[in-house]
């Protein structure tokens, strides 16, 4: 900086810009060919050095992130880490690079500013093979059409087969359990069966002897 404040007032010398130069930097400043800067000292001097910029960067250009992303074909675009008008004319020409698609197929394509929350909701497709009793029925199965059985999942796959089944298809056992409840009631048989009957629905009643 202090060999710029020295050269900068004399036609003869130059400034070379290589690659990215941030905002708020001399280097953005004299890009833009200003008659005055501001040297270290506090004061204002004239610039009349010849400011030259070339690009010069390990990053891929347009055309390749162009490839990359036809190729990969993603959901969601984020556009991050780089200069705000340039990243804003790549959003642009993506955009309308996939404006001739159909809306349902377009990405999202997002630059957010720094420290800003990105939300993306991503739909996961799945799906199940049916098998056992379930898949050996005489006629094919129409679409939309209820299937009851068990789904099973195991390292991603899943399953439907039916409880008797399971002991075949699956590692897991089928069990039942059964028990009594006793309760003392003083009222009437047709009450309580009719509170039962609410709240459970389908009670048989059973009379022990003795």
């Amino acid at each position: 900086r202090q060999l710029f404040d020295r050269w900068a007032t004399d036609p003869k010398n130059g400034v070379l810009i290589a690659g990215y130069a941030v905002e708020n930097t001399l280097a953005k400043e004299i890009m833009h060919q200003p008659k005055e800067v501001v040297t270290l000292e506090g004061r204002r001097q004239p610039l009349n050095c010849l400011v030259d910029y070339v690009s010069f960067s390990a990053h891929v250009d347009f055309m390749q992130n162009r490839n990359f992303i036809s190729r990969v074909d993603p959901k969601h675009i984020i556009l991050v880490h780089g200069q705000k008008d340039e990243m804003g004319r790549l959003k642009a020409a993506l955009m309308l690079q996939h404006r001739q698609l159909p809306e349902s197929k377009r990405p999202t394509i997002i630059m957010p500013p720094n420290l800003q929350e990105v939300k993306l909701k991503f739909t996961r497709r799945r799906s199940a093979k049916v098998m056992g009793q379930l898949a050996d029925r005489e006629r094919e199965p129409e679409e939309g059409e209820s299937v009851r059985g068990i789904l099973v999942t195991q390292n991603f796959n899943s399953k439907v087969v039916s409880p008797e089944d399971l002991p075949a298809y699956t590692q897991l056992r089928v069990g039942s359990v059964s028990s009594k409840l006793h309760v003392p009631f003083a009222g009437r048989v047709e009450t309580l069966r009719l509170f039962l009957n609410e709240m459970f629905g389908g009670v048989e009643e059973e009379i022990e002897g003795g």
